[in-house]
This record gives structure tokens, sequence and C-alpha cells, in this order.
């Protein structure tokens, strides 16, 4: 009996073992995605990261990297947003990026303080009510980061919500925003592992797979997979690379991974459509 309880102890511990390691093979295994025809660098895969790069310059949010990104033909520019000290919304990445690019020493940022300097000395700031006039004038997908409380963005995105897409930072925002009008993506800036557990469990308490998601460029190809088998229709991803990096690796990674694994990538110095 004894020898016979040990047999299956090891054999449920086996299968027990083997069992994941066969589900995660399955859902790794490549997507039904034909390879053929591919255009890694269409304007439908990529997102102007803070506006894009301008004059070898990134994360400026500036008036100047908004046309530019526009006059280069992007479809999708994102844009962060920050909260001022008198509770107005303006594009900008953070406080310290503001410092280096002004060369000032503010704590606090007020929107006339912000509005008071140029970026390096010529390029214009702007709140995030001078990039929606431009964005009625010139349409885009307005990909919003940093913000996503559905209260403070539904002051000033008053319509046209379906072209709004917004990084949700928890659940709680992104069925708010869905509820909203907006296009919400679910933020899961995360090891493989970890990242995964916060999808499968947010997944569970939304109800359903979560359909748009975004992440960063640490996650490996097999993982992006699993996501998508998983109910993620759409992954989007950022480059925590630095700027040398990027410049010398933003169309390899982007022929290797765009409309395969991934669906929209965030870059700086890449171009739609730019010849290999």
């Amino acid at each position: 009996m004894i020898k016979l309880g040990l047999k299956w102890i090891s054999v449920i511990i086996l299968i027990s073992c083997v069992l994941p390691i066969v589900a995660l093979l399955w859902l790794a295994r490549p997507l039904e995605k034909s390879a053929q025809n591919i255009n890694a660098l269409s304007p439908n895969h990529l997102i102007a990261h803070a506006g894009g790069a301008i004059d070898g310059h990134t994360y400026t949010n500036s008036k100047e990297a908004l046309i530019n990104a526009l006059d280069n033909g992007f479809q999708y520019i994102e844009l962060d947003l920050y909260e001022t000290s008198d509770s107005n919304v303006v594009c900008l990445h953070s406080l310290e990026d503001y410092r280096e690019m002004t060369s000032t020493d503010c704590e606090v940022l007020d929107t006339k303080s912000f509005l008071g300097h140029q970026l390096y000395g010529k390029y214009t700031p702007m709140t995030l009510n001078d990039a929606i006039k431009i964005w009625e004038e010139r349409p885009f997908y307005f990909v919003t980061d940093k913000i996503s409380d559905p209260k403070i963005l539904n002051r000033y995105f008053k319509k046209n919500r379906d072209k709004v897409i917004v990084e949700a930072f928890t659940l709680e925002d992104y069925v708010q925003l869905e509820r909203d009008g907006y296009i919400p993506m679910f933020s899961i800036m995360a090891l493989n592992v970890r990242g995964l557990y916060l999808y499968i469990f947010n997944s569970i308490k939304y109800g359903k797979g979560i359909p748009r998601i975004v992440t960063n460029t640490y996650v490996s190809k097999y993982v992006y997979r699993v996501y998508k088998r998983l109910g993620a229709q759409q992954i989007a991803v950022y480059s925590l690379y630095d700027e040398d990096y990027q410049k010398i690796h933003e169309k390899e990674y982007l022929e290797k991974y765009a409309a395969r694994e991934v669906d929209l990538v965030y870059v700086d110095f890449v171009k739609p459509n730019m010849k290999p």
C-alpha cells in the first residue's frame, strides 16, 4: 500500500509539473498570421512617442514635434500628460524633464510658468487644450500617458473619444474609460511572470480577456503570444532602452515584431514607411 501510494504521489507530482509546461508551450506557439507582405513601418503600427523626436531631441511633447509627426505621416501620436499646481493639464513627461529642457530649477510648476519657457530654447510647450486644437484640425489617434483618471480627461475631451487611446493604470480606470467612449489600454509595465499574473488576475475581475494592453520591450515574443492567446487583441509596446540604443535598433525591433507579436510600437526616431 505504501509503495502504491508513493507511486501515485509521484505520478500526481509529475503531471502537475508537466501540464503547466505543456500549456505554456501551447499558448506560446507561433500565431497564425502570415509574415508575408507585412510592412512593419506602416503608420498602422507606429506611435510617435511623446510627439516623436525632433532634431534629435526626445520627450519634448512640443507643438513643433507634434506637427513634425503629422507631417511625417504618423496616424498615432502619444503625448504625456502632467497636471500643474493650478490643476491644468499640460503636455509634459515629468518635472525633471522640464527642468532639463528649460535649464530651470522650479520645484512646482503652474501653467503660466510652464508656458513661459521654450524647450531647448526653441520649441513651444503645449497645454492639453493646445494639443486638442491641433488634433481637431488635423485628426489622428490621440494616445495619452501619465493620466488615466476619467474625471480629469473628461474635462478636456468632449467629443471624438473613440479616437483617444488612454493608457489605463488600474482596471477601474480601464472600465470607466471604456464606458465613457475612450479606447483604453491596460498598462502592464512588469517583468514577464509578474506581468502575466497581473493580466490574468485583472482579466478574471474584468470577466474576460482584456483586449488592449501596453507593455515594454523587455517582454519576450513568447509572452506576447501568451497574452494574445489569453484574450489580448492589441498589444502596444514601449521601448525602455536609452536613446543611443533606440537610434540603432528601433527599426530592427519593428521589422522583427510589428504586425506579428505586437500591433503598435512607440517610436522616437523611426518614421512611417522608412525603407530598410
